[in-house]
């Protein structure tokens, strides 16, 4: 089982347990188990969070895109 405390240490929007850039990937795998046959809200999810880390981190929310989303797209 994925360990839940993997979230995200604000500002710098890296893991607070394994200091992986965040979403890592034990989180993203304990995404997928919740979110599971309704993938379309947690890319909603992922998608504001792109937004605030953009914002915090000072860049541009399409250099953050795969990081935060895309990675969602082509996972299973």
């Amino acid at each position: 089982m994925s360990d839940v405390r993997h979230v995200a240490n604000r500002p710098s929007w890296h893991c607070a347990t394994c200091d992986e850039p965040w979403p890592c990937r034990e989180r993203q795998i304990k995404f997928l188990e919740d979110y599971q046959g309704r993938r379309h809200f947690l890319r909603a999810l992922l998608a504001l969070w792109m937004y605030e880390a953009a914002e915090e981190m000072g860049v541009s929310a399409g250099d953050l895109h795969e990081r935060f989303v895309g990675w969602s797209l082509t996972r299973r």
